[in-house]
């Protein structure tokens, strides 16, 4: 499955969730979502722009694989996921094959989905908790994508194709363009 998402800094949250449910947009997910990532010793998956997740996201365990894909206005991972019984288990047999858990995340997450596109309020939490909440838009396509950010208010100028490294440079660079 492709990915294709988008992150808006700097909202007004009780406006665009507002906007969400005149919309008619449904809440699918309100929960505290845990996660590592892990890699090689030599960091050959994040050295090909690449990640490798196990996330608890509420009552559910997730392991998750996501390539790189090159866009320049939205941000494209080709996406392999699969539940798991287990989170402690599923650890061990990857820290067993040699790969190690180099950042661990804490957010928590408000989730609201519309046909073809999905809305998730994120705040992180722990040693993260500098960013600020933000809202990240995932839709079928680049097209949907557009069409989503659209009906919330916002413009392609809004709009950020990151990942979690450019959002934490972002909050702790002196320089910042809002």
């Amino acid at each position: 499955m492709k990915e294709i998402e988008v992150k808006i800094l700097d909202i007004d949250r009780q406006v665009v969730e507002s906007r969400l449910k005149e919309l008619g947009a449904r809440l699918t997910f309100e929960d505290e979502i845990s996660a590592l990532f892990f890699d090689s010793p030599g960091g050959l998956i994040a050295g090909a722009r690449n990640l490798l997740r196990l996330r608890r996201e509420g009552s559910r365990v997730k392991l998750t694989f996501k390539e790189y894909v090159p866009s320049d206005t939205v941000k494209v991972r080709q996406e392999y996921e699969t539940e798991v019984a287990d989170f402690k288990a599923m650890q061990a047999i990857l820290q067993h094959l040699g790969l190690h858990p180099v950042l661990s995340v804490r957010k928590h997450r408000t989730t609201y989905d519309l046909p073809g596109a999905r809305f998730s309020f994120d705040r992180h939490v722990g040693k993260l908790d500098y960013i600020p909440e933000f809202l990240e838009i995932e839709a079928d396509s680049a097209e949907a994508l557009a069409r989503s950010v659209a009906l919330l208010g916002f413009a392609t100028r809004d709009c950020r194709a990151w990942g979690l490294p450019e959002l934490v440079a972002h909050y702790t660079s002196p320089v910042r363009d809002h």
